[in-house]
């Protein structure tokens, strides 16, 4: 039923203020509606749609906009204050409570619908709960637009809200759908709630020209290397409805219509020719041109070994995105003035997650073993290559290259033959060893001072004096804050710093002519003493000694630990007296440390 004495005019005014926000905006009433469960069919197509069915008005709503794409939303008529409707850019910070009960905090730039006294509804994204349609709503007025895609992405990305509504606007739809979708919603409600239809609606539409492209024969068969006829071409581009404006001998002036926003050059004309005629149908040519080879530099060879080399110790790896959040140095106990806590912050990030770019990878390889343990892998081994990023004194940007590598779980669940045992510190700690072997680089671990180690099992690396990164395993209340419940070992490289130290040269060292002479020394160490400067103090010994290891270690009242020394000369069979000359040097350049003493 239609009210033909009053009009939309007569009820409410509408105002738009940016109208490159919103460039069309149509209002449409109905009254004496009665509040009530959707019909069946309605309601079992929103499910299936994956929505939730409220009632005939909120579910008629959803339901246009599944069905022609156009997001609508309703108001309670009695609810919009000064009976006005004024869509503007917010001009100041704003706190605004959406559907959902969430305060949203709102930026200057942010489009808003309002009534006579502030907001009631997040344009495009999410209405508000001061003007929500309720069991006792009896007047309606529906609210069918278009808003620009730019705000809207800026808006949802900047919230961390996402809705279907967004979704669509972000997307961009069709504008000049938008008053067929609001007459289609108000028949529905009509017929399922009653009351009456008040006449005409309450519209701003700045119009514009539609786009025209210009585009050659030539150039279609150019670039698709066909013989495609002018009268197909123009039979494609008629059947998708795309206007022909003019048509000449040498090529089309063609009109975009508003719901192609994916066309906006030749390129993508030439893309929907190709693929209504058929892929299949377009020759495959080979492409002339001359071929060079490429060049590796000694950065590109490094990484690419890199990678050779993890691939071939099973580990796979890892590519995430370049940023993540600031809490992510806190779950890793990391606080000022530590430079990593100097964030590059993003203008517009794609969510809150997501806000800055990242000054360490360890925090995304975490996310990613989190993200597999929840689907049943327990023994993982990841890797990741990348830059991270930070701020100068001065406050300008600069990136470094890093690498990080993970390990967790164990080797192999079970083996007929062997029981596995779960990797620990030794496991990462040979990854290391075996890479930096690999690139010539020669390294020394030292305490740790990093807050987010074990530092019973965990050490810093360096390299030719300087810091070069961090080895260990993870503290348990960094990895609880990921959701993950077993031990991790990690490492981080920084590694601008090891492509600095790295020999790629190999030199040919011939198989030695004359046997190894090997002696076994056991000493009683105090804790306090690292076994690689007791390794390295036997290694500065003689050039003779080729290769010092630990074969054995306990501990009862002191820790006692045996180390197995090789001695080699590639000159001459080495004799007893020279082997036990080098012995006591050994013994003797070892207990002259406080806190060494051989055992007997």
């Amino acid at each position: 039923m239609t009210d033909k004495k009053k009009k939309a005019k007569d009820y409410v005014s509408l105002e738009i203020l940016n109208t490159d926000a919103c460039p069309r905006y149509v209002l449409k009433l109905i009254n004496g509606i009665t509040i009530r469960t959707s019909p069946f069919w309605m309601r079992n197509r929103i499910m299936k749609c994956g929505m939730r069915p409220i009632n005939t008005i909120v579910d008629v709503t959803n339901y246009v906009m599944l069905e022609l794409g156009q997001p609508l939303h309703a108001f309670d008529y009695h609810k919009i204050r000064g009976q006005r409707i004024e869509v503007r850019l917010a001009d100041r910070e704003t706190a605004f409570r959406t559907l959902d009960g969430e305060e949203q905090k709102l930026l200057q730039g942010d489009i808003l619908i309002c009534d006579g006294e502030g907001p009631v509804a997040l344009a495009g994204i999410m209405g508000g709960e001061n003007s929500e349609i309720s069991e006792t709503t009896e007047d309606v007025a529906l609210e069918s637009a278009y808003f620009n895609p730019l705000y809207i992405r800026k808006t949802t990305r900047r919230l961390g809200i996402k809705s279907e509504a967004s979704l669509r606007f972000e997307k961009g739809i069709d504008i000049d759908n938008v008053g067929f979708a609001a007459e289609r919603a108000i028949y529905l409600m009509n017929s399922l709630s009653g009351g009456t239809v008040i006449k005409g609606e309450r519209e701003v539409h700045e119009k514009k020209e539609l786009k025209t492209l210009f585009i050659t024969y030539s150039r279609i068969n150019g670039l698709l290397g066909t013989h495609i006829s002018q009268r197909d071409i123009t039979k494609i581009l008629r059947s998708i409805d795309l206007h022909i404006k003019k048509e000449g001998e040498e090529g089309l002036l063609i009109t975009i219509p508003n719901f192609r926003h994916d066309i906006a050059e030749p390129a993508d004309i030439i893309e929907e020719i190709s693929r209504l005629y058929g892929y299949n149908r377009i020759p495959a040519t080979r492409p002339v041109s001359l071929l060079s080879a490429h060049k590796w530099s000694t950065r590109d060879a490094v990484l690419n070994t890199t990678k050779e080399f993890f691939r071939g110790a099973g580990f796979f790896e890892l590519i995430n995105f370049a940023f993540f959040s600031e809490k992510d140095m806190e779950y890793f106990l990391v606080s000022p003035p530590d430079e990593r806590t100097a964030f590059v912050s993003i203008m517009n990030p794609i969510s809150r997650e997501y806000a800055v770019m990242r000054t360490l990878i360890a925090p995304g390889v975490l996310k990613s073993i989190a993200y597999n343990m929840n689907r049943g892998a327990r023994n993982l081994r990841f890797f990741e290559k990348g830059k991270v990023f930070f701020l100068s004194g001065e406050g300008r940007p600069y990136e470094r290259t890093a690498l990080c590598f993970a390990m967790t779980g164990r080797e192999m669940e079970f083996f007929w033959r062997d029981q596995y045992s779960d990797y620990d510190f030794f496991d990462i700690k040979g990854i290391m060893e075996g890479l930096m072997g690999a690139f010539g680089v020669t390294f020394s671990l030292q305490k740790t001072v990093e807050p987010f180690l074990n530092p019973q099992r965990a050490a810093d690396v360096f390299t030719g004096g300087m810091k070069a990164g961090w080895i260990g395993e993870l503290r348990e209340e960094v990895l609880k804050s990921y959701g993950i419940e077993q031990s991790i070992y990690c490492a981080e490289l920084q590694f601008d710093i090891i492509l600095q130290k790295v020999k790629l040269e190999v030199q040919y060292h011939p198989i030695p002519r004359f046997p190894q002479v090997t002696r076994d020394f056991s000493f009683f160490i105090d804790d306090s003493i690292p076994v690689e400067t007791v390794i390295n103090r036997i290694r500065g010994a003689s050039p003779l000694i080729t290769s010092v290891g630990v074969f054995d270690m306990f501990k009862k009242e002191k820790r006692s630990i045996s180390f197995r020394v090789i001695f080699q000369s590639y000159e001459d069979t080495l004799k007893d007296e020279t082997v036990n000359r080098l012995q006591e040097i050994i013994i003797k350049e070892l207990t002259n440390i406080d806190g060494i003493s051989l055992r007997a």
